[in-house]
């Protein structure tokens, strides 16, 4: 392959139908009619009706929580979570946390407090951070943020801090490990999840008299025993979401072990490629070594996004105070892992990057490098 016939320099692009994040599987059209007509017979839209009662009961069995609340987007719990805690202060978090969890601790009134990580798998030493941090100052709240959705676990430096943990496990479907003490966890059901309300999210935890404040910030209906909060969200998750989950959940480990498969074989391919390294245990996510490719990780972000494979890198809302972070941030490539990709198409978008790598030279020239 050769530089002209790359879709930036005027080629066709290898993808008509483009390779996204979002391009998941969907439940059996005749499953999702039939929900979809009880819905209407019912007349019970939203409001904590039968299916979201359901599906909060299903998550907790799964999660191994005693409670599950579920509501409108993960934001909106990221929101709760925070606001549910009535802490002031600062709350100490990854500056690679997603935005939206740094916005919804906004939101609740805290001042983020971000941690720079370490070069190669962007993760913050917690234990480093508490032993380090400016004379008598700690956290009102702690958050443990996984950017890259591998991890679930609390890292055992949390485990002791004196302060509430907030695990935020967005990008983790269906999360499990030590909750630890009085923390929360924060999850998706976007979707781009294995797990997929198509939109909404849930916070788990065990306490009982944080969930009845959490119930009571979704809103008043299904919030039980009434219980005094500062804000409410009227963050209620409708039926029609809640039935999606459902659906997804029935076939849930038969999609866990195709997405195994499709995983194995994009890291099979990229793995033969020079300049690229798997970031941590992360699937689909690498960082580019660009004297190692020939070109650096924008050059070829923007070269596959012209082929129609839909890449991503990390933004950051701050580069100068964190060297690190924003070394690893500039490097990456977060390639497409949604359900409705075929092998053959992984494939393809692999040959594509091997391409680019050997290229790499006329690329950059054609980019003006």
């Amino acid at each position: 392959m050769s530089t002209r016939d790359w879709a930036l320099f005027g080629g066709r692009a290898e993808f008509t139908t483009p390779l996204a994040h979002g391009r998941n599987a969907l439940p059996p059209w005749p499953r999702f009619e039939a929900e979809m007509r009880a819905l209407f017979e019912r007349r019970w839209y939203t409001n904590q009706g039968p299916l979201t009662r359901r599906l909060e009961a299903e998550l907790a069995q799964r999660l191994g929580r005693r409670h599950v609340v579920v509501v409108s987007n993960e934001m909106i719990a990221a929101i709760m979570a925070a606001e549910c805690l009535d802490g002031r202060g600062e709350a100490w978090i990854s500056v690679l946390a997603p935005s939206h969890v740094v916005q919804a601790l906004v939101w609740a009134g805290y001042a983020p407090r971000c941690f720079d990580v370490d070069g190669v798998d962007g993760e913050v030493d917690w234990a480093a951070a508490l032993r380090n941090a400016a004379g008598d100052a700690r956290p009102a709240l702690v958050v443990d943020a996984d950017p890259w959705g591998r991890g679930d676990a609390m890292p055992a430096a949390l485990r002791a801090v004196d302060a509430p943990v907030l695990l935020d496990r967005s990008r983790t479907p269906l999360p499990a490990g030590e909750l630890g003490g009085a923390a929360m966890v924060v999850g998706s059901l976007q979707a781009e999840q294995a797990l997929s309300a198509l939109e909404g999210g849930y916070v788990a935890l065990d306490d009982d008299a944080t969930a009845a404040k959490l119930r009571n910030i979704r809103s008043s209906y299904g919030a039980g025993a009434p219980v005094e909060v500062r804000k409410t969200s009227n963050g209620r998750m409708s039926e029609a979401q809640a039935a999606m989950a459902l659906l997804s959940l029935e076939t849930l480990e038969e999609r866990h072990r195709a997405h195994a498969e499709r995983a194995a074989r994009w890291q099979a391919g990229l793995a033969k490629i020079p300049g690229l390294r798997r970031v941590g245990a992360a699937e689909g996510v690498y960082a580019v070594d660009a004297a190692a490719f020939g070109i650096d990780a924008p050059c070829l972000r923007r070269l596959l996004r012209a082929e129609g494979i839909e890449v991503r890198g990390h933004a950051m809302p701050d580069t100068t105070a964190y060297p690190r972070a924003a070394a690893l941030a500039s490097s990456l490539l977060r390639l497409p892992q949604a359900e409705a990709i075929t092998m053959d198409e992984v494939d393809r978008a692999v040959a594509l990057v091997a391409a680019a790598q050997r290229d790499a030279p006329r690329i950059a020239h054609g980019m003006g490098g």
